[in-house]
């Protein structure tokens, strides 16, 4: 039985994979919303919060994260089980396995409020700063593309590069300095939600991208999808921000605003 975090898309995602694949039962997946209690008291409830754990309920034997997964997938393919447990391979499966666990609620910015128990995972710096230079890097480099292939069919047609990416930057670093009003946790988290909704951005572009380089489009085409791209990315802005505990009316929001306005005069010209 593995017991997941309900909050977490990706979580009930691959668990209900695993009972759609027959690697688990139908009752071989509980959440943190429903767990039995007399089953709370049988793992960690503190480490679950970060690693998933998989209880085998003929032996007792509890795992946790990457280890409860290579369980799981072992029962039916035991080479990857054999492949995951080389000490090289097990260290890059549990950073990575690390940075999504530690992440996973600022990645989709819920919470769940009917938990049995506090399914949120612990903040961590190292990770929570992994997600951010990983966002910004990808960023940036998914900014060429986006440069090369779309906006010379726009409304946006004569952005050079480089004033693409330094009005990129200096909408970063306007964030960055903002950030430093707040304490520590929540400054990390608001620059997570920006992050994540840059990223978002860059990925919903990315489609937009493959359609320019393989077929001829029209500008209006381009100047649409856009658009609704903006509009969506306006209305998560918002949903995102009260995740991070920022109000309404507070400053910051006005000069993300002001900012976005900003950067997309300045590209036009």
């Amino acid at each position: 039985m593995i017991i997941y975090d309900d909050a977490c898309p990706l979580c009930t995602a691959y668990t209900k994979a695993f009972v759609k694949a027959g690697l688990l039962a139908g009752d071989g997946r509980q959440s943190f919303s429903s767990v039995d209690k007399e089953v709370m008291r049988l793992i960690d409830v503190t480490k679950c919060r970060n690693e998933i754990p998989l209880i085998d309920t003929s032996t007792g034997k509890i795992t946790y994260g990457i280890d409860a997964l290579l369980e799981v997938l072992g029962s039916r393919w035991p080479f990857i089980k054999t492949c995951g447990n080389v000490k090289p391979v097990k260290y890059v499966l549990r950073k990575c396995y690390k940075f999504i666990s530690y992440n996973r609620r600022s990645i989709v910015a819920t919470e769940n409020k009917t938990a049995v128990i506090n399914s949120a995972p612990d903040f961590n710096v190292f990770y929570r700063l992994a997600l951010l230079i990983f966002g910004l890097l990808f960023n940036t480099l998914m900014l060429v593309p986006l440069h090369y292939y779309v906006l010379p069919k726009s409304i946006f047609d004569e952005a050079s590069l480089m004033q693409l990416q330094a009005a990129h930057l200096l909408f970063v670093g306007v964030n960055i300095f903002m950030s430093a009003t707040y304490k520590r946790q929540q400054s990390f988290e608001y620059l997570a939600q920006i992050n994540m909704l840059a990223l978002t951005s860059i990925l919903l572009s990315t489609p937009l991208m493959l359609i320019n380089k393989f077929i001829n489009v029209p500008e209006m085409f381009n100047n649409t999808y856009l658009a609704g791209i903006l509009f969506f990315i306006i209305k998560e802005y918002f949903r995102r921000m009260e995740f991070a505990g920022i109000s309404f009316g507070s400053k910051v929001i006005y000069i993300n605003i002001f900012c976005l306005v900003a950067f997309i005069v300045f590209i036009m010209h």
